[in-house]
């Protein structure tokens, strides 16, 4: 018994080491229960921890020598404007929430792990993902403060490269009257709690309920949020995204699966094809715009969609020609070839159904880069006579 208790510990770790490669990412360091004697430290941990979005919080300290990764001169954005909460658990876990400018309606929760500091008083290290990468945080609280029943908490934090200080509220009040309107779900389902209450389903799919159906995100196009049947749907929630700025899951610009037969899909993603092929669509409507093909089928619980025309892009190269790495994508080009764009050489979504609804289904949604858990609006199959593949469309580009 005592030899497969620690092989367990042994998997568990490597799993949490190598993250990247799973379709969850949960922490159990139990054996790592932080020291919680300190009354600071006790304050602050099983509360959800809300931060002012935007830049008003105060850079203390900056290098200009980055870590060696593209998004790193980025990051202070991303910590200042995206970094939205934070959950520390008594169990020594972590949650840290971002709400990304570009990204829709979307929440990431970047899962980590926890201990108090035994050199700096009233301090403790966070060793988490971010949607950018991996930090070994500290945070040191400044102050911290009762005021018309909302707890608010100053403190430092130390992100290697770079020092802010920061103010957190335990309450949703900080985003005004209405933070369903602006940020939909804040305060009841962006707490880590809110997964437990989605648990996938292991009973096998049938084919029948699929074939030639679509199913589109609610940031599809700007009707679909007409179709929401309560504000939880509206919104992408994110347990692991590998890097935001260069290589963006294509779900943050709003999709459609059309799952028809003989095992073909078409993935629709007009947003993401404006952005890679940086094109005037004026004159391109949703049934002759370029489409993504793929193959889907279904493997018990799971529908496993499959392509090698998945464009290979991040924000960050839109946004700020960030130079990334390649070594996974291909080369394709166009009548004029430095006009060609990259994409995936093999790219996946595992589909898994949560629940169903009236409208349409709850899935966790999988690939090597991404795990979402979102609602999708079930619509017909759409006419794909007209459809044109992205290579094919990209190979016609002067």
């Amino acid at each position: 018994m005592k030899k497969t208790v620690i092989i367990a510990s042994l998997l568990a770790t490597i799993l949490f080491s190598a993250c990247d490669q799973r379709d969850t990412i949960d922490v159990y360091e139990t054996s790592s229960t932080p020291d919680l004697s300190n009354p600071i430290v006790q304050k602050l941990t099983n509360v959800t921890w809300y931060k002012n979005i935007g830049i008003e919080n105060t850079t203390v300290w900056t290098t200009t020598k980055f870590k060696e990764k593209a998004s790193s001169p980025f990051e202070s954005m991303l910590y200042m404007m995206a970094w939205m909460g934070m959950e520390l658990r008594r169990d020594g876990s972590s949650t840290l929430l971002f709400q990304p400018p570009l990204g829709e309606k979307s929440y990431i929760f970047c899962q980590g792990k926890w201990k108090v500091s035994t050199t700096e008083k009233n301090t403790i290290v966070v060793d988490t993902k971010t949607p950018v990468g991996y930090i070994n945080m500290k945070l040191k609280v400044k102050d911290l403060q009762a005021k018309d029943n909302v707890s608010i908490l100053t403190a430092l934090i130390d992100v290697g490269d770079r020092v802010l200080m920061i103010d957190f509220y335990n309450n949703t009040s900080i985003y005004g009257d209405n933070p369903q309107k602006e940020f939909p779900g804040i305060g009841k389902s962006t707490s880590q709690d809110w997964f437990s209450t989605m648990p996938v389903s292991h009973n096998p799919l049938s084919l029948a309920n699929y074939v030639n159906t679509s199913w589109e995100t609610i940031s599809y196009k700007t009707e679909n949020k007409d179709e929401a049947e309560d504000d939880a749907q509206l919104s992408v929630r994110s347990l692991f995204v590998e890097d935001l700025l260069t290589k963006t899951p294509a779900f943050f610009y709003g999709l459609k699966l059309s799952l028809g037969k003989d095992n073909k899909a078409f993935i629709q993603v007009p947003k993401l094809m404006k952005d890679v092929l940086m094109k005037n669509w004026n004159d391109l409507y949703e049934d002759n715009y370029p489409i993504v093909n793929a193959t889907w089928r279904i493997n018990g619980s799971k529908i496993i969609v499959e392509t090698n025309e998945m464009p290979h892009l991040g924000m960050g190269e839109v946004l700020f020609n960030l130079i990334t790495d390649k070594s996974q994508a291909v080369f394709v080009p166009s009548k004029t070839p430095e006009k060609g764009i990259y994409l995936w050489r093999h790219f996946y979504y595992i589909l898994e159904l949560v629940k169903n609804t009236s409208k349409g289904a709850w899935f966790r949604v999988t690939s090597e880069q991404e795990t979402h858990y979102v609602f999708m609006l079930k619509t017909p199959m759409p006419d794909t006579s007209k459809f044109v593949g992205i290579k094919d469309a990209v190979r016609q580009l002067n």
